[in-house]
């Protein structure tokens, strides 16, 4: 990830006084430049994050409203003008909800993927599965 890179530098966003399709612009790019190699992908119309377990399973998940604005920190500089210059903000709400509705074309198609074949068993279909059986909860 980009992210990790000491020569990557944080581009600066300013937040006021701007259109906000064009803050949301700079932020795509922002998102866009960090996502190499990719971690995040679109996919039924969100933005897919993938997660991991150390020497587990991989999955895509939707990224909360959270977990998108914590992106947004990380991989740019907000600012605000005021009258004393650019001082420090934080990315806009209306910018991360923005982002999430209208995940952008250019972030690569979350990849194909199969569901385990289960083998009749409801605890062969995981966890969850055995769960809502019978045994799990007699009457």
């Amino acid at each position: 990830m980009m992210l990790d890179d000491p020569s990557w530098t944080r581009p600066v966003i300013q937040v006021n006084g701007r259109q906000l399709w064009d803050v949301v612009a700079e932020a795509w790019e922002a998102v866009l430049a960090a996502n190499d190699p990719p971690f995040l992908f679109r996919g039924g119309g969100r933005i897919l994050r993938q997660r991991d377990l150390e020497g587990g399973p991989t999955w895509l998940e939707p990224i909360s409203a959270t977990g998108l604005f914590g992106l947004l920190v990380r991989v740019a500089d907000w600012m605000r003008a005021s009258p004393r210059g650019l001082v420090p903000s934080k990315p806009p709400s209306t910018v991360v909800a923005v982002m999430r509705r209208a995940p952008d074309p250019r972030l690569p198609a979350a990849p194909p993927f199969t569901l385990p074949r289960a083998t009749g068993s409801p605890r062969a279909a995981g966890p969850r599965a055995a769960r809502f059986s019978r045994r799990a909860h007699p009457r």
